[in-house]
């Protein structure tokens, strides 16, 4: 078996290791069912498996989170085609998940909403160059031509 082959298993079996942590197996079990020699190499195993699904890109996580959604329609849409009430609302559910995963609702850029936000006090505020003192200290309306 080459390195790479061998690092290949050690990842698929720490893996392992963190989906049976996740499902509330004890580390002793873990270290039993997948051959580790103690409970505290299972402990470094999902420690190790954790620390790597962590670097994981954001981008990555929102492609598997969208792929699963897709899934999850995939499988009720017939239900939906046919009118079940419930799939409908399940339906309803996944796609709002969906457009708070990819910002569907969000503004397009914070740059152009902020700029929107600017244009509307604008319209709604004539703003301080409006008013601007005069040499004695009072203050004297201005109009530009």
């Amino acid at each position: 078996m080459s390195n790479l082959d061998r690092r290949i298993a050690a990842h698929a079996r720490q893996l392992q290791a963190l989906e049976l942590r996740l499902a509330g197996v004890t580390y002793e079990q873990i270290a039993t069912q997948l051959g580790y020699a103690s409970r505290s190499g299972a402990h470094r195993a999902v420690e190790s498996a954790l620390k790597q699904t962590l670097r994981e890109p954001a981008e990555a996580l929102r492609e598997l989170s969208a792929q699963r959604l897709d899934r999850a329609t995939t499988a009720l849409w017939r239900r939906v085609q046919d009118g079940d009430a419930h799939a409908i609302d399940v339906l309803l559910r996944i796609e709002a998940r969906r457009a708070r995963l990819l910002g569907l609702d969000a503004p397009a850029s914070l740059e152009q909403s902020a700029c929107e936000s600017v244009v509307r006090l604008i319209r709604l505020e004539p703003g301080p160059a409006a008013q601007m003192p005069d040499g004695n200290g009072d203050q004297e309306a201005r109009t530009d031509a």
